[in-house]
């Protein structure tokens, strides 16, 4: 029976890089992998790129009013064995749904890499379906924060300075923009720092009333 995984960790823990050797063992067997990626991310252009520096041309470029269903009904791509998705926290929630239809309809295996929440702690759309939906969660749970703590967040730094406002979606490398993983403690002491507030505010001390 088909499984459809969703694998979820914070930046730099790995999942590109898993999603490339999982590619390969399927390969060598003689399977058939599609591997594709949502064309909001602008990173690798046409390829999926690992921070290792481990690239892949993608099959297909998922653009947002693509039907999933549609491209693998086309040719032979019914005979796939698999199908990889990196940076699935961008398909929109109805993307998603097509690959749950997938895995059911045809038994393809669809192994879904991606972010779980952003730079605000808030989970994409995507991301939120994906956990809805599929058979099974992994944590890909191998970045480390500064600290050394393991990492649960996504920091965004715009000119080396965190920010906590701003689109949802803005990619790694471009105008500015950079992220760095945290654990929660790190991330709050940060955020409080770049918003100029203090983490927590003092009680209020009460005159006596005697």
């Amino acid at each position: 029976m088909a499984r459809f995984i969703y694998k979820y960790g914070a930046m730099n823990c790995g999942k590109t890089t898993q999603l490339l050797q999982n590619a390969h063992q399927y390969t060598e067997i003689g399977d058939k992998v599609l591997i594709l990626k949502p064309a909001k991310d602008k990173k690798g252009d046409t390829k999926i790129v690992s921070r290792i520096g481990a690239s892949q041309e993608v099959d297909y470029l998922i653009s947002p009013r693509d039907n999933i269903i549609r491209l693998i009904t086309e040719g032979d791509n019914v005979l796939t064995s698999c199908i990889m998705v990196d940076e699935a926290q961008f398909l929109t929630p109805t993307q998603v749904e097509q690959l749950r239809i997938i895995v059911s309809k045809f038994d393809i295996d669809v192994f879904a890499y991606g972010l779980r929440t952003d730079f605000k702690t808030k989970a994409f759309p995507g991301s939120i379906r994906l956990m809805e939906l599929c058979d099974k969660m992994e944590e890909i749970n191998q970045s480390l924060c500064e600290c050394g703590e393991p990492a649960i967040f996504n920091a965004r730094f715009v000119n080396g300075k965190m920010v906590t406002e701003g689109a949802q979606v803005a990619i790694d490398g471009f105008d500015s923009v950079t992220y760095k993983p945290m654990c929660a403690k790190c991330y709050y002491l940060k955020k409080a720092v770049s918003e100029e507030k203090p983490l927590m505010r003092s009680k209020k001390k009460h005159n006596d009333l005697h």
